[in-house]
This record gives structure tokens, C-alpha cells and sequence, in this order.
């Protein structure tokens, strides 16, 4: 299946169910996977919008953030996932400070 083709299924799928996170997150996705940097931050702030305590939601939105240079954008979605998921602090503190080396 053409990712364009995939793209454009997956919106109509929320515009009729807007409250349905996987369409969302699958259109996030290919978006990425095709550099479609902006698509996909929509996607994921929607995500986020609809279900603020899902970690990955902040881990896909970073990625697509880090992907597009924005250092400080990324560590701040980065530090979100370290409250929602405190366990995951020694990962996320590991990335951030490789992430405020590459910025300076």
C-alpha cells in the first residue's frame, strides 16, 4: 500500500472517529516515516490532547521533534515522559544530557 494512499485513509478514519486514539497514532507514524515532520507533531499533540498520560504519545512526539532539530521542544517532552513514568527517569536523564551536549 502507498504510504500517500495510507496517509489519506487514515485521515478520513478520524474525521469520522475523532475520539479514537489508533488512527491517530498510525497516521503519526507514516507521517514521521515520511518526513512529514508538522503532520505528525499535529498527530501527536492530538494524542496527547486525548490521553495526556500516555508516555508514548511524548516519546513519538520527541522523536519527530529531536528529528527536526528542536532540541529544547524534545527535552521537554522527554522530561514529561520522566513524570508520568518516574521509573524511566535514568533512561530519559541519559537522553537529555546527550541531547543538551549536541546543543551546545
Amino acid at each position: 500500500l502507498h504510504r500517500g494512499v495510507a496517509v489519506a485513509r487514515l485521515a478520513s478514519g478520524t474525521a469520522v472517529t475523532p475520539q479514537v486514539q489508533e488512527p491517530y497514532a498510525r497516521r503519526a507514524e507514516c507521517r514521521k516515516s515520511t518526513k512529514d515532520f508538522k503532520g505528525a507533531l499535529a498527530d501527536y499533540t492530538t494524542l496527547i490532547e486525548l490521553s495526556p498520560q500516555n508516555k508514548d504519545y511524548y516519546m513519538g512526539r520527541a522523536k519527530t521533534y529531536g528529528a527536526m532539530g528542536l532540541i529544547d521542544k524534545t527535552v521537554a517532552d522527554f522530561e514529561q515522559v520522566k513524570r508520568i513514568q518516574p521509573d524511566s527517569a535514568p533512561m530519559m536523564d541519559r537522553i537529555i544530557r546527550g541531547l543538551k551536549m549536541r546543543k551546545k
